[in-house]
Order: structure tokens, then C-alpha cells, then sequence
């Protein structure tokens, strides 16, 4: 594709200059190597080694524990390499916006000695003390959360996007019989899917007495979908309709599976012991994959689709709702004229930013938002309970799923009201301007 070919400017292997766009999808690229690298930690050659030549582990561990923490203990130290890695370059970003003539060959060059520092980042930080665990993860809950936010926007754009192309397509194409039966084929699918899946969370999640907030959870998720469905074909809404409804559907219906899941709960949750291949020998659940790879999709097209988050969010009526239309093209012009002037220009410092929270969702999916770091190996090893005593790290992930599964539950609530909002909120613009 063109695209990826364009450059800007050509100063040989070590200062090639990509366009912004391709730039950004490269430092996507060494989260993703990233990632990968500290996956292979979770393999049992890579956590037999680790078990014999770091100390990780105290002597009165068992094997399993020790085990277990020295993957996760890895896992996080990667994963604050790569942090750090972005938070040096937002800070170099800051000191060379004052030189303007190289804030373009820093944010979109010098690939080579990037990549290097990149890798002995990653390298470095395994080196880091062990007791920040605890702390890391209590901040990745909060990161994980706002993170998990913006991908619900990208996914209310992009079910946007999906249905103004199947639109666009009936109305110019001299077949239009063809694009409307492939757009109701789709939607049908879709609708399937997300009924079919929610009537087996509810049979299989609230099976038993005493699971309330699953039931209640699954019910409130599923008349939202139903309620964004309706607002969608009303003859007041414009530009939306089923194919964006039940694209919105399947991914709160994900949502819902997620939080659902999660739960630590036998009783109301089977497959958090018998589900078939949960961990692969490898500490990692199919889940965890799904997670990334969503991820990992929506980045990518946020940063084809997004050039500026303001722009991005007033296109869907989440800032400046009640301005009068003239105001709001007047102002989008004057910023696509500022935009053009220093597009070359503007400082990575948010993008920077929004990889360093990118990175620390990563590891909150792979470590399962816990880490036995801080527990495991102290006097808290066993905590008493009402019925008996009770593994501390296990305690422990319980606690977090409990966390996990009120976050994603706020998630996939938050992500249908949403979008009722950016449907609705064109309606009620243009009731109160008349």
C-alpha cells in the first residue's frame, strides 16, 4: 500500500522519516514485540531457567509458587521497561519541541537506535527490585479502566464507519438490491450471534441461587441493546441503523462475557475451573488473546481514523453538543487549517502518553490484573478465614477478579449508554436550536 511507503524525508537507515500515521504504527509495532517477548517468560523452559538462575524465590517456597511468581515477576518487569522506554521519549519530546527543526526527525526517525534502546530497556528492567508489584497493579486498575474507555469510543466509530460504508454503497452503487440484502444478511448475523450468546450467559451464569448481580447485570446490558436497536431505526435518527446497532450489540455482548468470567465465584461462574485449555501449561487464558487482539485492532485503526481526539470526539457528540452548527464548522476549519500548518510540527507528548497507559492495560490482561508480587514468600502466606485458612495468593486473585469484574461490568454498561448518547444527541442539538 502506499501508504506505508511514504516518506517523507530519506537520510538513510538511521534517520528515515515516515509520515506521521506510519510513524505511530511503528511504535505500535515495539509494543507488540514487547508483548510478545515477555509471553515467552510464561513458557516452562523459560520458568525453569528463571528458577535456577535468579532469585525471585525464597528457599521455603514451594516449587508451583515459585513458579508461579517468577513469571509474573518478569511479566512486569518488561512491561516497565517498556513504560519507561515512553515516558524517556515524552520527556526528550519535551526538550527538543524548543528546537523545531528536529522535533520531526526525532518523533518519525531514527528507527535503528530506537529500536536498540528499545530492546535494552526491555533487558534492563528485569534488573528492577522486586516490591512495586502491588502498587503497579493497583494503578493499572484505574489505567485499564480509562484505557478500556477509549477503545469503547474507537468502537462506537468504527460501528459508524461500517454503516455509512454499507449506506454510501446502496446509494451509489447501480446494484443497490445487493448491498441492501448483504447489509440486512449482516445485521441478521450479528443480532443472532449476540441473542444466542446472552441467552447462554443467562443459563449458564445465573444457573444456580444466589447469583443476583449476574442476572441483573445481564438484563440491564441486554434491554440497553435493545433500546439502542430501536433508537437506531426511529425516522428522527439519521445516519445510524441496524448494521451499527448490532455491531454495538456483539461488542457489548463481549463485554458482558468478559466481566462475567471473571468472576470468582464457582457457583455463578463454571468456567473458572473447567474451562477447556484455561491456562496451555502457559500461565495465559484464550481470553487474554481475545483482549489483545481487539486491542491491538482498534489502535490501529484509531490511528488511521483519529488526528485529533477533540475532532474525534465531537465528531460523535461528546464535546461541544450545544453549540450552534455555524460555530462548529467555523471552528473545525480554523483547526484543520492549524493542523495542516504544524502537522509535521505538533509534539508526540499525548501520543507518547497514551502508549505508556497502552502498555500497562497489555500487562494487566497478561498478568490477569494481579500479580502475587509482595505476597507469596512474606509472613501473609496463609490468611485465616471463617471457613479455614486460605492461600494468600489466591486471596489475593480473587480480590483482584472481584476488582476486574465490577470495572468491565461499568464497561460494557457504559459502552451501550455511549452510544445511545451519540445517537441521540444530534436530536436533542437540533430541539434546543430551533
Amino acid at each position: 500500500m502506499q501508504f506505508f511507503t511514504e516518506i517523507c524525508d530519506t537520510g538513510g537507515p538511521w534517520i528515515t522519516i515516515y509520515k506521521p500515521q506510519t510513524g505511530k504504527l511503528v511504535y505500535l509495532c515495539f509494543i507488540a514485540v514487547g508483548t510478545a517477548f515477555s509471553m515467552l517468560v510464561f513458557s516452562p523452559i523459560i520458568r525453569s531457567f528463571l528458577i535456577a538462575h535468579t532469585d525471585f524465590c525464597e528457599e521455603v517456597l514451594s516449587h508451583e509458587k515459585c513458579d508461579i511468581l517468577s513469571g509474573h515477576v518478569v511479566l512486569y518487569r518488561i512491561h516497565y521497561g517498556m513504560i519507561l522506554y515512553f515516558f524517556l521519549l515524552a520527556f526528550c519530546n519535551c526538550q527538543i519541541s524548543l528546537f523545531s527543526p528536529y522535533v520531526t526527525q526525532f518523533e518519525n526517525g531514527l528507527w535503528f537506535p530506537k529500536f536498540n534502546l528499545f530492546c535494552i530497556f526491555l533487558l534492563l528492567a528485569i534488573y528492577i527490585p522486586e516490591g512495586t508489584g502491588q502498587i503497579i497493579m493497583h494503578v493499572g486498575w484505574i489505567v485499564g479502566f480509562l484505557f478500556l474507555l477509549f477503545q469503547l469510543f474507537l468502537m462506537i466509530d468504527f460501528a459508524h464507519a461500517m454503516n455509512n460504508f454499507w449506506v454510501e454503497r446502496m446509494e451509489t452503487s447501480p446494484r443497490p438490491g445487493v448491498w441492501y440484502i448483504s447489509l440486512l444478511l449482516l445485521s441478521s448475523i450479528a443480532y443472532t450471534i449476540a441473542g444466542t450468546f446472552i441467552l447462554y450467559f443467562y443459563f449458564v451464569y445465573t444457573a444456580v441461587d444466589g447469583c443476583q448481580t449476574n442476572k441483573f447485570f445481564i438484563a440491564v446490558s441486554t434491554v440497553l441493546c435493545i433500546i439502542s436497536s430501536i433508537i437506531s431505526i426511529h425516522p428522527k435518527i439519521r445516519e445510524t441503523g441496524l448494521l451499527q446497532a448490532s455491531i454495538v450489540c456483539c461488542y457489548t455482548t463481549y463485554l458482558m462475557w468478559s466481566a462475567l468470567s471473571h468472576s470468582p465465584e464457582l457457583k455463578c461462574n463454571p468456567s473458572w475451573s473447567t474451562i477447556a485449555i484455561k491456562e496451555l501449561d502457559l500461565h495465559l487464558e484464550p481470553e487474554m488473546f481475545l483482549d489483545l487482539g481487539i486491542m491491538y485492532l482498534l489502535l490501529v485503526y484509531g490511528i488511521m481514523r483519529v488526528d485529533s481526539i477533540s475532532k474525534f470526539l465531537g465528531s460523535m457528540n461528546f464535546v461541544g453538543c450545544y453549540r450552534k452548527d455555524t460555530d462548529l464548522e467555523q471552528q473545525g476549519s480554523n483547526a484543520t487549517d492549524n493542523d495542516n500548518d504544524q502537522f509535521l510540527k505538533s509534539d508526540y507528548l499525548s501520543f507518547y502518553m497514551f502508549l505508556m497507559s497502552a502498555c500497562l492495560y497489555s500487562l494487566m490482561v497478561l498478568s490477569d490484573f494481579y500479580t502475587p508480587e509482595g505476597v507469596i514468600g512474606t509472613d501473609l502466606e496463609v490468611l485465616e478465614m471463617e471457613d479455614g485458612l486460605m492461600d494468600m495468593n489466591e486471596y489475593t486473585k480473587e480480590t483482584s477478579q472481584r476488582v476486574v469484574v465490577c470495572i468491565k461490568m461499568s464497561v460494557c454498561i457504559t459502552f451501550a449508554l455511549m452510544y445511545i448518547w451519540s445517537v441521540l444527541a444530534p436530536v436533542i442539538q437540533s430541539s434546543i436550536l430551533r
